[in-house]
Order: C-alpha cells, then structure tokens, then sequence
C-alpha cells in the first residue's frame, strides 16, 4: 500500500474516447480519504463530465477497506468518478465506513421511511433483557458472515459466564468484548452470546425479511 500511495495511478485503457474519463482524484489517494474519515461527508462537492452527471443514475456500493487499486479500477469503469465514503453509524445499527461511486444528485437528501433502526436494541429489543451493563456497545462493528467455530465458542463463553455467576473480572469482561466486537456476537440469553441472526441482519440493512 505504501508504494501505491507513493506512486501516481497508471491508466489501463487509451481508447481517445475514453481520454476525459482519466479519474482525477485518485492523484488524492482514496486510502488516505479513508483513513480519516470519521464523521458524515455532507453534500461532497464533485466534478461529473457533461456524459456522467446524465441519466441512467447508478450507484456502486463496497466496503471501504478494499484495495486501493480495486477502487482505482472500478472508478475507471464508471466514468472516473471519485468514490463518496460514508459513516453508516449515522443511518444504521451498524458502524462501518462503505464507499459508493455514483453519479447521483448530492444536494437536498433525505431518509427514506420507515428509517431502519440505529441501536442494537433498536434492531433486536429482546436482547436488551440479557445485556449485562459492562457492555457498551450500541452498534455492530462490521458485517462479519464467518459461522465457523462460532458455536463452540459462545459455548465456552457461556461456561465462563456462568461458573462466575455473571460477575467477572475486568480482564474477562475485555476478552470477552473483544469476542463481542470481532465476531458481532450479541447476547440471547442468560450468559448466553450467539452470533447475529439473518433476519436481524437484513433489518439491519433494510432488507426486506427474507430477502438474502
């Protein structure tokens, strides 16, 4: 990555037809946009050719922390527009930075309702009954799918939390959020954790129940 950001991009295409479309902003470094983003982007000013800023509207969402050559080529793809990043905290129950290249209009935005839920507890009220109180997360750090192991390893979470009645050491209260916050894993019982379920997942995301 260091000899990326060190590096001015290189264009793969030399098609003339193409020559104006050169992504401006990747001169900019979008890892470093990254890096610091950490509050809403409000309303960021671009500059769309006279043949992007036309319909047919688009829009191409990812994760930010993918490459920065991946967003270099999918930018060059897509009219050499620069990728806008967003915190999802301000609009979901899930705090992560995602990144959407599209050509749609930036002024005058609004939340589409119903508005999703932004808490955990909003997203999963029976969870708010088994919350023990040293666990301060009000939001989903990622959108982690890996199901291996995790079952085995709620188990022995749980032993833990009950050989102890619930009343653990500071050092096994940071193990075990640190679990929490790796693998979202959310409480569903009486020292019992388990991983999100699908369905509160796609609420999560505003998906339709079923939908994935």
């Amino acid at each position: 990555m260091e000899n990326d950001r060190n590096k001015r991009p290189k264009y793969e295409y030399d098609d003339n037809s193409n020559s104006s479309l050169v992504p401006y902003w990747m001169e900019e470094k979008v890892d470093t946009v990254v890096a610091t983003m950490s509050r809403r982007n409000q309303n960021p000013s671009r500059r769309l050719s006279d043949v992007a800023a036309k319909p047919p509207f688009f829009l191409f969402g990812n994760v930010s922390n993918i490459a920065y050559e991946s967003w270099k080529k999918m930018s060059q793809f897509l009219y050499g527009i620069e990728p806008e990043f967003v915190n999802t905290e301000f609009f979901s129950a899930m705090n992560r930075i995602e990144g959407y290249i599209h050509n749609l209009p930036t002024e005058n935005r609004f939340h589409i309702l119903p508005k999703p839920p932004l808490t955990i507890e909003d997203a999963i009220p029976r969870s708010k009954k088994w919350w023990p109180p040293w666990d301060s997360r009000k939001q989903l750090n990622c959108n982690y799918c890996e199901t291996s192991g995790i079952t085995q390893l709620c188990d022995r979470l749980g032993r833990v939390l009950a050989d102890s009645g619930g009343v653990l050491t500071s050092q096994q209260q940071k193990d075990i959020l640190r679990y929490c916050r790796g693998l979202n894993l959310v409480w569903t019982g009486k020292y019992k954790l388990g991983p999100i379920e699908p369905e509160h997942l796609e609420h999560i995301l505003g998906y339709p129940l079923n939908h994935t």
